[in-house]
């Protein structure tokens, strides 16, 4: 809060601590292979960009997954005690933080990217899920495909789906709809075996990935079922942009802008600070070819 300048005295700092220091919370530990997450690898890149860019302090916090021992819970919550934040933005839903000042002292402004509104003193930004389906879906139909099967992570599913897809012309039977858990996504790939084994009149011919974490495994498994011609199939999946990743075959991405997002999130905690009203907010997809990257 304070600055020392030598013989002309000590200032109160331009950047004081509860206006410019945010902190952004994750769950997982990045340094461990097995919590391959891309949208939270996604948000940590782009936290460490963007705090260079606008000269905010935006601070990570990793493995705050319920372990109250750990060092990195224990300065986060000594921050939140000396009022230190000027906000907390949480990269998934903080249930694991339930009952400790990080997520109930008062007077800190706090956001969370989750898709309720869980608790009062958390705003959300939630992801227009299902719209980001049907943008894929329709783009599948003109590109000429009739038998999409899709690939969904648990909670995706929508009960309208494949009465959805008859609506553009498509085809989709109910064992071509999967629900997997985003969490395993190596396990993707035998199921990709099963999705493209069959007659290739009775097989799919196109697939909506609705997680990024397991495009690469649903390309190698449809890669080994059509004996490693993957031309008759049309990938369309989910993204967080920017993204850097390369696959062994076109796919059509579609996703969400996480940069403005982040930007979305620090200006959701800086009205809070100035006690004004702030809404939820829902995110919009975007496709590869609108997003523009972070300058």
């Amino acid at each position: 809060f304070l600055c020392a300048e030598g013989p002309r005295g000590t200032f109160v700092s331009q950047t004081p601590p509860h206006l410019t220091r945010f902190a952004l919370v994750f769950p997982h530990d990045p340094q461990n292979p097995g919590a391959e997450n891309a949208f939270l690898a996604t948000l940590s890149k782009v936290g460490a960009a963007l705090g260079i860019e606008t000269g905010l302090d935006l601070v990570p916090f990793y493995k705050l997954y319920g372990d109250l021992r750990c060092e990195e819970y224990l300065e986060l919550a000594r921050e939140v005690n000396a009022g230190k934040l000027a906000g907390i933005i949480f990269a998934t839903n903080p249930f694991l933080l339930e009952k400790t000042p990080v997520l109930d002292l008062p007077g800190i402004p706090r956001v969370a990217f989750m898709d309720s509104v869980v608790y009062p003193q958390v705003k959300t930004i939630a992801f227009h899920y299902e719209e980001l389906q049907a943008k894929a879906l329709r783009y599948l139909a003109d590109c000429g495909k009739r038998r999409p099967c899709v690939v969904l992570p648990d909670g995706g599913y929508r009960e309208d789906l494949i009465g959805m897809t008859r609506t553009m012309g498509l085809e989709m039977r109910p064992e071509w709809v999967q629900i997997v858990d985003q969490g395993k996504p190596r396990r993707c790939e035998n199921l990709a075996r099963l999705l493209f084994s069959a007659n290739s009149k009775t097989r799919p011919d196109s697939i909506f990935i609705g997680d990024d974490n397991t495009i690469p495994y649903l390309i190698r498994g449809a890669k080994a079922a059509l004996g490693g011609d993957l031309s008759s199939v049309t990938f369309a999946a989910h993204s967080n942009f920017p993204s850097e990743a390369r696959y062994e075959t076109p796919v059509k991405l579609f996703g969400y802008n996480i940069p403005a997002l982040l930007r979305q999130a620090i200006d959701m905690v800086l009205r809070q600070r100035q006690g004004l009203e702030v809404a939820d907010f829902v995110a919009e997809p975007c496709e590869d070819v609108e997003f523009a990257p972070m300058v």
